[in-house]
């Protein structure tokens, strides 16, 4: 088994990124979060825009975790 963190720099990888982002607090979440609380932290502070201005304008660093070559699930 590989294990990788992959540094996520381009607008194609964003994306891939705040559609993991959107599952993954879906799922982490909606037992503790109403559906509207966690769509509004994903739209607000883990979709396309908001990521792309954490990367290339605040200083953020976010990585792919992924097992041989299937992302996984992120870090940042």
């Amino acid at each position: 088994m590989k294990v990788q963190f992959v540094p996520i720099t381009t607008h194609e990888q964003i994306q891939t990124l705040a559609l993991i982002a959107d599952t993954v607090w879906h799922e982490c979440y909606g037992t503790l979060l109403s559906g509207e609380q966690i769509d509004y932290m994903v739209r607000t502070f883990q979709s396309t825009a908001p990521i792309k201005k954490q990367i290339e304008e605040e200083g953020y660093a976010y990585f792919f975790l992924q097992v041989n070559g299937t992302n996984v699930g992120y870090i940042g």
